[in-house]
């Protein structure tokens, strides 16, 4: 048959990397095909030659840092020796592009001029089986949803001709894993001035061993609505998809921050309100949506809420599709200004307290709908009065 040039294959939703626990190997010893044992991932054996008993090699497989655009490679090295025939080490480099919006993985050879080797001074080498084998403790986990999926994949020859291919994935035991996450928010008092809007800042916590989220949904308290003139400042979709840096500054309406064990840092962006067809008709479903844009370690993943302002006045987002990622710690912080997102319809100072409706959903089903208790911070608690007690008098007995 026609040898093999390059591959491509992608992960499902889910089954990630631990990048963070492993230390890439930089350029330009990844070129030269000098990584340290520290940045080894697994082993790579190939099986080369013609005849019905081909040559067995093995080698070693490297993680890289960013190659041919993409925040991370491979570097695929196997020794070319058989008995008194040494034509040095193979390489082969790859690219892992990261899903923005799941994080799938892709790992791709072949791109510019990455092809795999054909020949070595003059031999040609006649590649029958690649066997990657990635069994670096600790660094591919599961997903938290069950569902069956598939690992796809392209592979190409030298003579242009490729066949797609697909190997069935499933997870098991997912409806065994906890979901207890816990939400918090805090909004700051000073938000209820005229023109000075309301600030919040919603946090979430995800315990490490337990199912991750799949969807969010939150219903503001009725004192906090949306402002509708800064729902109308919507960036236009078209804008944001070609560049979300050219987007209007009063579409930026706050910052998120995301911890997750796949990366060594935090995960940091602005939050955009994007209007969904460029336009943001008031009073009806269509609302804009709200888009963390998060960014870390050359990762970018975009979580996208809908926005929604019911009759009542009742502002609520919902996170319909949150990738299958182990999430510690997910902040939102929309601040107060002229520009907020938020106001406050009335003094938040009061002895009733605010509360906020929520629904989450884990990836293996599981749904807590927690009524949260917003704490206003900033208030200035008055002091209960004190009266003045009445000395007691003593008279001396004749």
């Amino acid at each position: 048959e026609q040898d093999v040039s390059a591959f491509t294959f992608t992960t499902p939703p889910g089954l990630l990397a631990n990048l963070s626990s492993v230390p890439t190997c930089p350029e330009p010893q990844a070129a030269r095909g000098e990584c340290s044992q520290a940045s080894e991932l697994g082993t790579a054996t190939v099986a080369a030659g013609a005849g019905s008993d081909p040559l067995y090699l093995s080698g070693h497989v490297y993680l890289t840092g960013p190659y041919n655009g993409q925040p991370f490679g491979l570097s695929i090295l196997v020794p070319a020796a058989a008995g008194p025939f040494n034509l040095g080490t193979v390489s082969i480099r790859a690219s892992i592009a990261v899903n923005p919006a799941t994080l799938a993985l892709t790992i791709t050879t072949g791109v510019g001029g990455d092809s795999i080797p054909q020949i070595i001074d003059g031999i040609p080498l006649r590649l029958r089986t690649i066997d990657v084998n990635i069994d670096r403790p600790g660094f591919f986990f599961n997903p938290t949803n069950c569902k069956p999926m598939s690992i796809t994949g392209t592979i190409s020859s030298t003579q242009g001709a490729s066949a797609a291919e697909s190997s069935r994935f499933q997870a098991v035991n997912c409806a065994t894993l906890k979901f207890t996450p816990k939400l918090t928010a805090l909004p700051r008092a000073n938000g209820e001035f005229a023109g000075h809007g309301a600030s919040l800042h919603i946090a979430i916590a995800g315990p490490a061993g337990q199912a991750n989220m799949r969807s969010l949904k939150v219903d503001l308290p009725q004192r906090l609505p949306a402002r509708l003139e800064t729902i109308q400042g919507a960036c236009p979709e078209s804008t944001f998809d070609a560049n979300p840096a050219a987007c209007p500054k009063a579409s930026v309406i706050g910052q998120a921050l995301v911890a997750t064990p796949i990366l060594a840092g935090l995960m940091a962006g602005p939050a955009y309100l994007v209007a969904k067809g460029g336009k943001t008709p008031i009073g009806t479903s269509a609302f804009p949506d709200m888009v963390l844009v998060l960014q870390g370690d050359g990762v970018r993943i975009d979580l996208r809420g809908e926005v929604y302002v019911s009759e009542k006045n009742i502002t609520s987002t919902t996170f319909r599709s949150i990738p299958d990622v182990p999430i510690r710690r997910l902040d939102l912080i929309l601040p107060e200004g002229k520009t907020s997102i938020l106001a406050a319809s009335s003094g938040l100072c009061t002895k009733k307290p605010l509360r906020m409706s929520t629904a989450i959903t884990a990836q293996n089903g599981a749904r807590v709908k927690p009524t949260v208790k917003v704490a206003v911070e900033g208030c200035k608690h008055k002091r209960p009065k004190h009266h003045k007690k009445r000395r007691a008098t003593h008279r001396k007995l004749p």
